[in-house]
């Protein structure tokens, strides 16, 4: 079963939605961007965790005029303003929009 964009706020599965009438879809919610990261560091794995090390960040900085980031090709890290709950009976796919493909955008979400 696709639930609702409706639906999905009703049941509080999509929280801290900023505007409601702009966020909400027929089959979903968009979400809004709240920070974007960029890497500084490598990250270290290994078999059992014990030189496990994550990888360093920086916020990267929205123009005070334009209210945009320019971003050079590469991997960012995105935060969100909302929160997403997800029951454990249930599942949730997440794609980006597609004038985000049409930028060269592509999302991975855990």
């Amino acid at each position: 079963m696709i639930l609702s964009g409706l639906e999905v706020i009703t049941r509080q599965l999509v929280r801290n939605i900023r505007h409601v009438g702009q966020q909400q879809q027929p089959c979903g919610v968009d979400l809004t961007l709240h920070q974007v990261s960029e890497w500084t560091s490598a990250a270290t794995i290994d078999f059992d965790n014990s030189k496990r090390q994550a990888a360093k960040t920086s916020v990267l900085s929205f123009d005070k005029t334009s209210h945009t980031i320019a971003l050079k090709p590469g991997a960012y890290l995105i935060d969100f303003n909302e929160t997403v709950v997800i029951p454990r009976n249930c599942m949730a796919s997440v794609f980006a929009r597609s004038s985000l493909w049409r930028s060269g955008v592509g999302i991975e979400a855990e």
